[in-house]
């Protein structure tokens, strides 16, 4: 099924969405590789970024560092929306699932003595903050996907002039 094209402005804050989460990966994710970052010009998922888990769900989800990196990985793309877009943030429906499942594990395996909703208030924050100090890297991956479309790990990692050997213990 196509769809229509979105229009330029979409598109750029698609860009930028994408961008926001692949520069977190690459910056943020001890055990996590990114493998490509993409948007679509006419189709209904817009957007995409991949990554490949380079441990076990089950390890990653023992170790709490690790779980409040997934959770700021998740949230970067809406925070890079309001930062470089200056969209107000929409928490709803598939965007918030993983966040939502991410800080329900930090509260049910780890005993972070919080609420899901105030975890996830507190990890935009952090994001946000990432994405202040991460705006010039993020613009260049944002601008190479418009121009390109589709980036490998390693370009985006060029792109942000960024270690592109994660460590994972």
């Amino acid at each position: 099924m196509t769809f229509a094209p979105v229009t330029p402005d979409r598109r750029l804050v698609i860009a930028f969405r994408e961008a926001g989460v692949a520069v977190a990966i690459l910056s943020l994710a001890k055990c996590r590789d990114l493998v490509k970052v993409l948007i679509y010009p006419r189709t209904k998922v817009l957007g995409a970024t991949e990554s490949q888990l380079l441990v076990s769900l089950d390890k990653l989800m023992s170790d709490e560092d690790d779980l409040f990196s997934e959770l700021y990985i998740v949230l970067a793309g809406t925070a890079s929306e309001e930062v470089m877009c200056e969209i107000q943030p929409t928490f709803a429906g598939s965007r918030l699932t993983p966040a939502r499942q991410a800080a329900t594990m930090l509260v049910t395996r780890h005993g972070v003595s919080s609420n899901e909703d105030k975890i996830i208030n507190d990890a935009y924050i952090v994001a946000k903050q990432f994405v202040v100090e991460n705006r010039s890297a993020i613009a260049r991956v944002a601008e190479a996907l418009l121009h390109k479309s589709e980036l490998t790990g390693q370009e985006v990692a060029q792109l942000v002039s960024a270690e592109y050997a994660p460590s994972c213990s």
